[in-house]
C-alpha cells in the first residue's frame, strides 16, 4: 500500500490520534487478530460494572471508564475523510484504530473504505470486518461471538453524552512548510538557538507544532486565524 504525504491526507496526524496515544500501550496491537476478543470482553465487563456512571460523564468521572471516555472522543472526531486517513495514510497501527473507531460508529459510506483496506490488513481482519458488519455488510459466521460483544459495547458507549470535536486540516502548501523550515534555519545560523525555537513556535511551524490538547485549548483556532495572531516574520536577509 502507497502511503499519502503529509500534504496530501485530510487532518493532522496527532489529532486523529491523540486518544489512541493515550490508551493503554500497544493498545493497537490488542486490537489485532489475537487479541480483539479480550478487548471487547474487558471492555464490556468494565462498562457493565461502572455503567452507572456513564450517562454522568463529564460532571461525573470514574477512573476505570477513561476507555470509554477515550472512545467517545475519538468518534466524536470520526468521519469519512478522517477513516481515510486512518486506513491510508500511516500503517496497520491506525488501520486497526480506524477499524475499530468505525465499528464502534458505523456508517454505511464507510464500506468502500474498508473494503479496500482490508486486503492489505492481514493482521486486522477480525476488527476491519467487525467494522463492516456493523456498517451493513454480512457478519462473518466465526465473530458472532465478537459482534455481540461490541453490540453490548456501543449500547454502553452510546450513553455517554454525544460529543463532536474539531481537528486541524493538514497543511496543503509544502513550499510554505519548506520556507518556514529554512528560515528557522538560517536563524539558528545567525541568531542561535533560542532565536530559532522563538521563531519556530510562530506561523505555520508553531501551529501544528503545539499538540492537539493545547491547541484546542487556545480555543482550536484555524490555520488563518493563527497566523493572523502569530505570523512567522524572520529578521530580514538571513537566508
Amino acid at each position: 500500500m502507497t502511503q499519502k504525504s503529509m500534504f496530501e491526507i485530510h487532518y493532522w496526524p496527532p489529532d486523529c490520534l491523540d486518544e489512541l496515544m493515550r490508551e493503554v500501550s500497544m493498545h493497537y496491537l490488542q486490537l489485532s487478530n489475537g487479541g480483539l476478543k479480550g478487548v471487547l470482553l474487558s471492555t464490556r465487563a468494565t462498562g457493565r460494572e461502572y455503567r452507572k456512571f456513564l450517562p454522568m460523564y463529564p460532571e461525573v468521572m470514574c477512573e476505570p471508564l477513561e476507555r470509554f471516555y477515550l472512545l467517545r472522543r475519538a468518534i466524536g472526531k470520526l468521519n469519512i475523510d478522517m477513516l481515510d486517513d486512518l486506513l491510508f495514510c500511516a500503517g496497520w497501527r491506525e488501520s486497526n484504530w480506524g477499524s475499530w473507531l468505525a465499528a464502534l460508529a458505523p456508517q454505511a459510506e464507510y464500506i468502500k473504505l474498508l473494503e479496500k483496506r482490508r486486503p492489505t490488513l492481514p493482521h486486522g481482519t477480525k476488527v476491519i470486518d467487525l467494522a463492516l458488519a456493523s456498517c451493513g455488510s454480512e457478519l462473518r459466521v466465526d465473530l458472532i461471538e465478537h459482534f455481540d460483544l461490541l453490540q453490548d459495547v456501543r449500547e454502553m458507549l452510546n450513553t455517554l453524552p454525544p460529543i463532536k470535536l474539531p481537528m486541524r486540516f493538514s497543511l496543503a502548501s509544502e513550499e510554505m512548510f519548506n520556507q518556514e523550515v529554512d528560515a528557522v534555519r538560517a536563524t539558528l545560523r545567525a541568531f542561535g538557538l533560542d532565536a530559532a525555537n522563538d521563531l519556530g513556535k510562530m506561523g505555520i511551524l508553531g501551529y501544528y507544532g503545539q499538540s492537539y490538547k493545547v491547541w484546542f485549548e487556545r480555543g482550536a483556532p484555524s490555520l488563518a486565524d493563527w497566523l493572523d495572531k502569530y505570523p512567522q516574520n524572520p529578521s530580514p536577509n538571513i537566508i
